[in-house]
């Protein structure tokens, strides 16, 4: 795939904390620019594929509207001592926060992928064996494993 083959197009993802669908603006040459000074090279960062860039992208892609839940507000907590504390997040930081679920994680990367321009083809290779991985049932892969080691020590006498 060549840059120059590259059209963003609008995406978006649905987070489950709030049920809430955001939505991606298609990638801009500001917003490339932006993307070069603040994360690093588009083309490093999809070579290196750190999904945490992906999720930066993702957040300075998200339309205004879709901004708004992510306002620096005062949130509450008890740290690891029992201690009542109190910070002030917002922005990327409680974007990233609210991506629960690993299928969250590839919807987020896939949404961005999309606003940035990447096809639908060449995110179904991407995607493949993740999508396989994502559908895997854990329960039953651990059976197949500890069965599978079983045999083999048995194998051994």
């Amino acid at each position: 795939m060549k840059l120059s083959e590259l059209a963003g197009r609008s995406s978006s993802f649905t987070l489950s904390i709030n049920n809430k669908e955001y939505f991606l603006r298609p990638l801009t040459p500001g917003d490339a620019s932006r993307i070069e000074r603040e994360i690093g090279d588009i083309g490093e960062i999809f070579d290196e594929g750190k999904y945490a860039n992906f999720f930066k992208i993702a957040y300075l892609l998200l339309e205004p509207a879709s901004t708004l839940d992510f306002a620096k507000q005062k949130v509450e907590f008890v740290d690891m001592n029992g201690d009542k504390k109190e910070e002030i997040t917002g922005g990327y930081a409680l974007f990233v926060n609210m991506i629960t679920t690993v299928q969250e994680q590839f919807d987020v990367i896939k949404a961005c992928l999309t606003s940035m321009g990447v096809s639908k083809k060449v995110m179904a290779e991407i995607f493949s064996e993740a999508d396989k991985a994502l559908n895997t049932d854990i329960d039953v892969e651990a059976i197949k494993k500890k069965d599978q080691k079983g045999k083999k020590l048995s194998g051994k006498k």
